[in-house]
């Protein structure tokens, strides 16, 4: 089994049956991987005394991601001719999809009301696409008084670019296992402000 995942509150209403079934997965394993060390020992109760537990960390394939660093002013002057922003300012990059969870939604509020409070001048690129976009634009943008811009859902190659293109890579990652976005942005050589969430503290 791969990433397996177990949560003793879910034992009850409608997720009881799925919960039970994925106990009797996990006992049956005879090789749990995980990405994520909090997932380990969740479920070290529940598997065999023969099976194995392996934690493997997550990984990107970087090389297209540290090609671009000699280049991210390059990069950035490009987008800023595109965009029409000042490539001087400080550009902080969010990439998340737009989703009404418990994970990306919270996530995206929490810099609503954090940058609400920053004086200083910026520009906030978010990429990403979704069901809320239209509900996160309208607050973000009341929020940053206007200094944020949607790049909707991108291309690999562009997704790559962008990433370049900034200064601050930031996401809080509310209830996120590790997320992937990390280490791309890290890969690109910006650091990176989040939350202390799951298995996040791992890739940073």
């Amino acid at each position: 089994a791969i990433e397996a995942s177990y949560a003793s509150k879910r034992e009850k209403d409608t997720w009881k049956f799925g919960s039970l079934y994925t106990k009797q997965a996990i006992n049956s394993a005879d090789l749990i991987i995980n990405l994520n060390k909090i997932d380990s020992k969740a479920i070290e109760p529940l598997i065999k005394k023969s099976a194995k537990s392996i934690y493997l960390p997550p990984f990107i394939d970087e090389k297209n991601y540290i090609s671009l660093q000699t280049k991210k002013n390059e990069s950035k002057v490009k987008l800023s001719y595109k965009l029409n922003l000042n490539p001087k300012v400080p550009w902080l990059i969010t990439v998340a999809m737009m989703r009404r969870d418990d994970s990306k939604l919270p996530s995206f509020l929490a810099i609503e009301k954090i940058l609400s409070n920053v004086k200083s001048d910026y520009f906030y690129l978010i990429a990403g696409d979704g069901e809320v976009k239209n509900e996160i634009e309208k607050s973000m943008k009341k929020a940053t008084k206007n200094r944020v811009i949607f790049l909707g859902e991108l291309e690999k190659d562009d997704l790559i670019e962008f990433y370049a293109s900034g200064d601050l890579y930031i996401w809080p990652g509310i209830n996120e296992a590790f997320g992937m976005s990390f280490l791309e942005a890290q890969a690109s050589g910006l650091p990176v402000i989040t939350f202390d969430y799951g298995g996040i503290s791992e890739v940073m």
